[in-house]
């Protein structure tokens, strides 16, 4: 569920990204990314934009990695074979707009681990964290995000990559 909400969010990103406003109103820069670690956590860095701006993200990028460190910590002392992991990649970095999705996987013992993904999308000119209700906030474009999911999940489940439960 975790990962079909990361998704969501990504593709909404991206659609308001692409509506003719945005693009206008958008500043073309493109962050150059590195990938980080801490302790054992990977992370992304940003650069090539306001430097200010790009302390602002970078801080927040790295608390996400010193967190999920903290969380490993805490998991190894209460189970000998449990493990927290996490992974990062870019998911869209253009107009102006950055989309950093990590995806994490924690293991406590027993039958499975418990994997889930959290996604940190950010406006690279004011280095402010984008939320849903800072993209889709009036009711014409929920109606084309709510048509568009539909058509893209539609088309996942034709293909039969998808599997959807409409009592969930």
């Amino acid at each position: 569920m975790k990962r079909f909400v990361g998704i969501l969010t990504l593709i909404i990103l991206i659609v308001y990204t692409l509506s003719p406003v945005t693009s206008i109103q958008a500043a073309s820069s493109k962050a150059k990314i590195e990938q980080a670690v801490y302790k054992g956590q990977p992370y992304v860095r940003i650069s090539g934009i306001n430097q200010t701006v790009a302390n602002k993200i970078n801080q927040a990028l790295k608390q996400y990695a010193v967190n999920a460190a903290a969380s490993s910590v805490t998991i190894k002392k209460t189970s000998k074979e449990g493990w927290y992991k996490t992974s990062v990649k870019t998911a869209y970095n253009s107009n102006g707009k950055l989309s950093g999705v990590f995806e994490y996987s924690k293991y406590y013992g027993g039958a499975h681990d418990v994997q889930g993904t959290d996604t940190f999308n950010y406006d690279l000119s004011t280095g402010n964290r984008l939320y849903l209700k800072d993209v889709i906030n009036n009711k014409t474009k929920l109606i084309n995000t709510r048509t568009y999911i539909s058509y893209v999940l539609s088309e996942k489940q034709r293909k039969n990559l998808l599997s959807v439960n409409e009592d969930s």
